[in-house]
């Protein structure tokens, strides 16, 4: 019996410390797309350690219902946990290996241009902090969501169509430059003229 005790109680104490840690990189690193999970996780695993809990006080007060609804509560956030992970997974996995590199990564924060990166779907993966001061948008809100949202309504039509062109073309080449003026939509709706280069 006491060797159960001191196991359940060691592995709550580490499932209540492992959270902190989390909470730690979340509270430092803002700018990671994917804090949420982190914070699922941190909820995840407070609630096991909870349930570790209720098996030493069950030795003594036999309160099974409070055991049972609470691994019931376990059960939802780790099912919660799961989809989100199968959710963010394609953006996670989209995103560039260069990435890594640190000073690549501040290279791009520090770009007094937007810089996005999307998919062969639309999907923005990569999007700097000028980016999300001259859409409107945040970080979270960019990544994920298609470039198409960034284009005036009466023109999504047929974006996509010269999005898939370009996919399948290799040349990188300017736009919006000349008597033509391109337009881009914020997020509160008002339409900006901008210039940008295509590249792959």
């Amino acid at each position: 019996m006491w060797l159960n005790i001191a196991s359940d109680s060691l592995i709550a104490l580490a499932y209540f410390l492992i959270p902190l840690a989390l909470i730690g990189i979340v509270r430092k690193r803002r700018d990671i797309p994917i804090n949420g999970v982190f914070l699922c996780f941190a909820a995840f695993i407070i609630a096991c350690g909870i349930t570790h809990i209720m098996e030493v006080v069950t030795l003594w007060f036999p309160i099974y219902w409070v055991s049972g609804a609470l691994k019931a509560a376990t059960a939802a956030i780790s099912v919660a946990t799961l989809v989100l992970m199968v959710r963010i997974s394609p953006g996670i996995l989209a995103i560039p290996d260069q990435l890594d590199d640190r000073r690549f990564r501040e290279l791009i924060e520090d770009a007094p241009d937007a810089i996005l990166q999307v998919d062969a779907n639309g999907a923005i993966v990569v999007a700097n902090r000028t980016a999300e001061r001259i859409f409107g948008y945040s970080r979270e809100e960019l990544l994920g969501i298609s470039v198409e949202r960034l284009i005036p309504i009466d023109r999504r039509g047929v974006h996509g169509k010269y999005r898939e062109n370009f996919v399948h073309s290799f040349a990188a080449r300017p736009m919006g430059e000349g008597p033509n003026n391109l337009f881009a939509c914020r997020k509160d709706g008002t339409e900006v003229p901008w210039r940008l280069r295509l590249a792959r």
